[in-house]
């Protein structure tokens, strides 16, 4: 797996480009695959809008494909889903249904949260108390 790093000034468009590289990865593997995508920014507000940018689409492309801004792309990138659209509905709504359920692993999270789990693991894994 590749580590892929986006970076790019404020209103550059950089939650559309997050939301379209975590479609496509979910899109060309299993419904679970989001569990394994670790997105990180700087903000929570920044990562809560990823969350709402990728869910909307999700459910664009599970019931209404024709109003999703990614579905060209989305096709582009995976050419499997031309020209069959209920294999990209199903697909979508498949992918919504397991986030929906395992909402704990959809993780979009800030900097800072993800250096302070890995912190409390570490303090874990060597029995030490968690204000150390």
């Amino acid at each position: 797996m590749a580590l892929k790093i986006v970076t790019a000034s404020a209103g550059s468009g950089k939650t559309f480009r997050l939301t379209q590289e975590y479609l496509i990865l979910c899109f060309k593997h299993g419904p679970n695959y989001f569990s394994r995508i670790l997105g990180m920014t700087f903000t929570n507000k920044a990562a809560w809008e990823m969350k709402e940018s990728i869910l909307q689409e999700l459910d664009l492309l599970a019931h209404q494909p024709e109003k999703s801004k990614h579905k060209e792309r989305l096709i582009e990138a995976l050419p499997r889903y031309k020209g069959r659209e209920d294999k990209l509905r199903e697909k979508a709504a498949a992918i919504q249904r397991e986030v929906l359920l395992k909402y704990h692993d959809f993780s979009l999270t800030t900097i800072d949260s993800f250096f302070q789990r890995i912190v409390r693991a570490f303090f874990r894994e060597l029995n030490l108390a968690s204000n150390f």
